[in-house]
């Protein structure tokens, strides 16, 4: 074999292995895309995930919360009324009371 074979010989060699280099990372490049593919995937599911739960807060804890709201109006009234309540027994204690000192007289 002369050198121009012996060239010839290991440049087709090189070729065959850039070939083969070219081959594998094209392969890779399909794998890293397939995973890349599935984070995205599960990403996207997450987020849906994190709006179901957010959307689970807005109807279910708001309208708890607003019920609660009305709750305590609804305890605020009755203590105001129970107040004005008492005042009114007092007003009508005080009646009788007079009524008796008149009478007792």
């Amino acid at each position: 074999m002369n050198n121009d074979d012996k060239m010839f010989a290991m440049l087709e060699k090189i070729y065959v292995e850039l070939q083969a280099t070219n081959i594998e990372l094209s392969d890779f490049k399909k794998e890293t895309n397939a995973q890349f593919d599935q984070v995205n995937n599960r990403i996207d599911q997450m987020d849906n995930r994190i709006n179901q739960i957010d959307n689970k807060i807005d109807n279910e804890v708001i309208t708890r919360l607003d019920r609660l709201d009305s709750n305590q109006e609804s305890i605020k009234r009755f203590i105001l009324n129970s107040d004005d309540t008492f005042k009114k027994s007092e007003e009508a204690y005080d009646v009788i009371q007079k009524f008796r000192e008149v009478f007792a007289e």
